[in-house]
């Protein structure tokens, strides 16, 4: 089953004083990253302990989306900013990980995320392409640092990501 609206793809937020809430729901790509870490980023300006992620409406998470989590979880861990866990993943979605040698950088829980604010849509900002190019090129590369395999497989679309900043 396909889905084509924009709104089936979509981001939620909540928050506490201590504790920022994100829920997905459908895919999390390229095209929803930018915001994410734009609220993940401020959610970290604010000093909140956490970042708790809900994937139990997520579908599938792309390699952009990936690297972005993971930059953010390095980013935090690096300044003792706090924590960005994952919960109510699904089997596809810890392959996923898994597969990338990523369950030994992210934080994912086992149990079920409950939160204690109310959600609402994440206001999406305005990213141009070149925008969108330099956040897709900070995740693969991230990615790609993490490991031999992760470097062999990302190699072209860093190649072609730098190649195409650098002619923008």
């Amino acid at each position: 089953m396909e889905h084509t609206t924009q709104n089936h793809d979509r981001i939620e937020v909540a928050d506490t004083p201590s504790t920022a809430y994100v829920r997905i729901h459908g895919r999390a790509t390229f095209k929803t990253a930018p915001d994410f870490r734009d609220f993940a980023l401020h959610e970290v300006e604010l000093r909140r302990h956490g970042i708790l992620v809900d994937l139990g409406d997520c579908e599938s998470l792309d390699s952009t989306f990936v690297g972005v989590l993971t930059s953010l979880t390095l980013r935090m861990k690096r300044t003792g900013a706090g924590v960005l866990k994952l919960f109510n993943m699904n089997d596809h979605l810890f392959e996923i990980l898994r597969t990338l040698g990523l369950l030994s950088v992210l934080d994912v829980a086992s149990g079920p995320l409950i939160p204690s604010a109310a959600y609402s849509q994440l206001v999406t900002g305005q990213h141009d392409k070149v925008d969108i190019a330099h956040l897709m090129l900070d995740a693969h590369e991230t990615l790609a640092s993490l490991s031999d395999r992760n470097a062999v497989q990302f190699k072209d679309v860093v190649r072609y990501l730098r190649d195409r900043l650098q002619s923008e």
